[in-house]
C-alpha cells in the first residue's frame, strides 16, 4: 500500500485533529493510525470504508468503536473512530492465566450474542454497501463470482478452484441456506480484532469491513476455519500467539448458542478457500502463496 502519512496529515488539517498519531499494526487492506483518543483507518477500498461506517453507526455498545467521521481524501476512504482501551488478544493471550482466559471467552461470546441479536430485513455486506440481496445464497454467490474473476487469470489457482467448485453451485447454496433470518455478523473474529483489559474483560471488537447482514453461523464457521489455519502453525511449533488454543476455546463456547451444521461449514470453508486463492493471485508472491495454500488445504480436498 502507498505511503499514507500525507493522507493522515490531510485528515488532521481538515478535521482539526491536533493530537499525535502513530501507525498501528495493519493488515494488507488498510492503514491504521492511533492517538490517545482516536483511530484513523485509511483505505483505497472506498466501498468498504462506506460499509464499515454504516454498520458502526448502527451500534450503541461500549465494546464497539463510535464513528466520528467518514470522509474521502484524494482516492482514499478515511474512517475516524473513537479509540477503545485495552490490548489486542493476540498480544495478551499466551500470558493470561487460565481463569482469565475462561472469563475472556465468556465475555466475548456474550458480546457476539448481542451483535447477533441485531436483526435486519435484508441481506447485505460491508464490502459492497450499495447492494442488497434477497437471499443469503445470493450474497454468497456474489462473493464466489467476484473471487472467480480474479482466480481465472492464474492457471494454478484455477485448477485448485475447480476441485472446490462442485460444492459451490447456486442450487446447492440455495438448498443449504434456507430460511435464514438476517442478523449482524462480524465476519472476522480473529485475535488482533479483539481488545481486552488487564483483568480479561472484553473492551473492543474492531475492524468491521467484513461485516454482513447474514447467517450467524458464518461467525462460528470463520473461527473454525481460523483454527484449521492455526493448527498448521501449532504443528510446526510456530503458533507464537497461541491462536490454536484461543480458537479452540472460542469454538467450544460459541457452539453452546450456535448449532454446528456440517453441510453449512463445508460450503463456507470452500468459500473461504476460494477467496484465499483470489487473495493469493493478487498478492506480491502469487506462486509461493498458491503453493502454500495447496500444501496446507488441498491435499485433503
Amino acid at each position: 500500500m502507498e505511503n499514507t502519512d500525507n493522507i493522515l496529515k490531510g485528515v488532521q488539517a481538515k478535521l482539526g485533529l491536533k493530537e499525535s498519531f502513530i501507525p498501528a499494526d495493519n493488515g494488507t487492506r488498510s492503514k491504521v493510525y492511533l492517538s490517545n483518543t482516536h483511530a484513523v483507518k485509511i483505505s483505497r477500498n472506498l466501498a468498504a470504508i462506506e460499509g464499515e461506517a454504516k454498520i458502526l453507526s448502527s451500534f450503541n455498545f461500549s465494546f464497539i468503536p463510535k464513528i466520528k467521521n467518514s470522509i474521502k481524501i484524494n482516492k482514499y476512504g478515511v474512517l475516524i473512530e473513537s479509540r477503545l482501551p485495552g490490548v489486542s488478544i493476540d498480544r495478551a493471550w499466551k500470558n493470561l492465566k487460565k481463569r482469565k482466559k475462561v472469563l475472556t471467552i465468556q465475555k466475548l461470546v456474550q458480546a457476539i450474542q448481542l451483535i447477533h441479536n441485531q436483526k435486519k430485513e435484508y441481506f447485505w455486506q460491508a464490502q459492497n454497501p450499495n447492494l442488497i440481496f434477497s437471499s443469503y445464497s445470493d450474497l454468497l454467490v456474489h462473493r464466489i463470482e467476484k473471487a472467480k474473476e480474479r482466480i481465472k487469470t492464474n492457471r494454478a489457482a484455477k485448477t485448485l478452484y475447480n476441485s472446490l467448485s462442485k460444492s459451490l453451485i447456486e442450487k446447492n447454496l440455495q438448498k443449504t441456506f434456507q430460511r435464514i433470518q438476517p442478523s449482524i455478523v462480524h465476519g472476522d473474529l480473529i485475535m488482533h480484532n479483539l481488545l481486552i483489559s488487564n483483568d480479561g474483560h472484553l473492551t473492543g471488537v474492531l475492524d468491521w469491513e467484513f461485516a454482513q447482514y447474514g447467517d450467524v453461523f458464518y461467525d462460528l464457521a470463520r473461527v473454525i476455519y481460523y483454527q484449521e489455519c492455526a493448527k498448521a502453525y501449532a504443528d510446526s511449533g510456530k503458533d507464537e500467539i497461541f491462536e490454536y488454543d484461543f480458537t479452540g476455546r472460542l469454538i467450544k463456547e460459541m457452539k453452546k448458542t450456535i448449532k454446528f451444521e456440517r453441510n453449512k461449514y463445508e460450503i463456507l470453508r470452500k468459500l473461504f478457500l476460494t477467496e484465499a486463492l483470489a487473495w493469493a493471485v493478487d498478492s506480491k508472491n502469487p506462486k509461493s502463496n498458491i503453493s502454500e495454500l495447496r500444501k496446507q488445504f488441498f491435499s485433503t480436498n
